[in-house]
């Protein structure tokens, strides 16, 4: 990582990765070529794909909450060392983020016995608090998280970058296959999907969907979704809402 991004400064000019940007050819990479955009991706992806990083990925929205009424009544009142809130929609999202991620290192421990088993620090991106704060973990770490979160700058974590690339490939491409017409193929959205489909995934319930691309469609896509949604026994209502 440290040579990658040495190698982004020297060649761009750029002191961290915005892959928001990067995609989209704003700021910087206004001027720099598609292909040259692409490669980044690429190298950005093989740091992931060949360590094998778990990816752990959760949204939180106002339907969930929904889904889980019953869930959520239990913990209305719900604050945490006079900083958590539970009603706060980023607050919830990213305590529920590290109870996943909490029991996600337990399988690990499970499936890889001996990997995995030290605690571990956990960064976080600033924005719900400054960089440079350190507050206690919202949940019960056990021996799997040390018992403060750190909030620190992108620039000068480069597992934050790690984590902003991973967010956007997978919600672009949730975005893609919410925008795909039947009929047509993806063109060159396919390599947003491929470097998606290596990632180590841990959190997702993924519907894997084979066949022929011109089949695949923003409808299809919902089909699977609100066939999930029936299977789990959640309300009804329109997917694209929510998504």
């Amino acid at each position: 990582m440290s040579m990658l991004i040495e190698g982004v400064k020297s060649d761009y000019n750029a002191k961290e990765l915005h892959f928001t940007d990067i995609y989209s050819g704003r700021g910087i990479w206004k001027k720099v070529t598609v292909a040259e955009r692409m490669e980044i991706f690429d190298l950005m992806a093989s740091v992931l794909i060949n360590f094998e990083l778990p990816v752990f990925y959760q949204t939180w929205s106002k339907e969930f909450k929904n889904d889980h009424e019953l869930a959520f009544k239990k913990i209305k009142n719900l604050k945490i060392e006079n900083f958590w809130n539970a009603q706060e929609v980023d607050h919830f999202g990213l305590m529920f983020l590290l109870f996943r991620m909490r029991e996600g290192i337990k399988e690990i421990r499970k499936v890889i016995p001996g990997d995995f088993d030290e605690s571990f620090q956990v960064y976080v991106d600033e924005g719900i608090a400054k960089a440079g704060n350190s507050i206690p973990i919202p949940c019960k770490g056990g021996d799997i998280f040390k018992e403060k979160v750190h909030f620190e700058s992108s620039e000068h974590n480069l597992g934050i970058q790690i984590a902003d690339f991973c967010a956007f490939i997978i919600s672009r491409s949730q975005w893609i296959m919410m925008n795909k017409k039947g009929g047509e193929d993806f063109g060159s959205d396919k390599h947003i999907l491929a470097i998606n489909s290596k990632l180590n995934h841990w959190s997702p319930d993924i519907q894997f969907i084979k066949g022929d691309e011109k089949f695949m469609s923003k409808e299809g896509f919902e089909f699977f979704m609100k066939r999930d949604r029936q299977k789990k026994g959640c309300p009804h209502y329109k997917l694209m809402n929510s998504i």
